[in-house]
């Protein structure tokens, strides 16, 4: 009992202690202080990330979105596949008059390669747009969790299986496209 006694007398003398050497500060010392935590503060904040800053505000973003491509044997969602937005699905949105070379596909932030049926110029009746889609997973879902490594597998998302999609038009900059490349197999067996 005695020796709990001293430990409470030590802990309550250290606060009286560290207490007292707080006031002691100097004003050069708080300044000091207190620009030290002022830039910390800031450089904290500006740590910060919300996952937007692929969002160039001067466009306009057309919104869709895609869900499981069907079901497995087990009923289980099939997780990929090739996404077509035809001309007039386009036309509709109110991107008809956009030249082909200028549509910017983006899915998490990241820039998707699209196929556009032809190359250049605005897309005719039969024209399209084609995407390797994938539905939702749960990696947006790792900012839920106070501990990421708590997360038992980013695999599925635990909101949704439909996956955001947002077309744009770009034509500032080199866009991602698939190409057509000659599948020439002579001499490959």
């Amino acid at each position: 009992m005695n020796f709990y006694k001293l430990i409470k007398k030590n802990i309550r003398l250290l606060q009286e202690v560290a207490y007292i050497h707080i006031l002691k500060f100097s004003g050069m010392s708080k300044t000091l202080l207190t620009i030290v935590f002022t830039c910390v503060a800031v450089y904290l904040l500006q740590a910060q990330t919300y996952r937007n800053e692929w969002i160039d505000y001067s466009k306009t973003y057309y919104k869709f979105k895609v869900g499981p491509f069907g079901y497995d044997i087990v009923n289980a969602p099939i997780k990929k596949g090739v996404v077509r937005i035809s001309q007039p699905d386009l036309a509709a949105a109110g991107l008809g008059a956009v030249p082909a070379q200028n549509f910017q596909l983006w899915r998490n932030g990241e820039e998707v390669s699209v196929f556009v049926s032809q190359p250049t110029g605005i897309l005719g009746p039969d024209g399209y747009i084609e995407f390797w889609g994938e539905i939702n997973d749960g990696k947006p879902d790792n900012d839920l969790y106070r501990n990421p490594a708590n997360q038992l597998s980013d695999y599925w998302s635990l909101e949704t299986d439909s996956s955001v999609y947002f077309l744009t038009n770009n034509p500032a900059a080199n866009n991602k496209r698939f190409t057509n490349v000659i599948n020439d197999v002579t001499g490959a067996t």
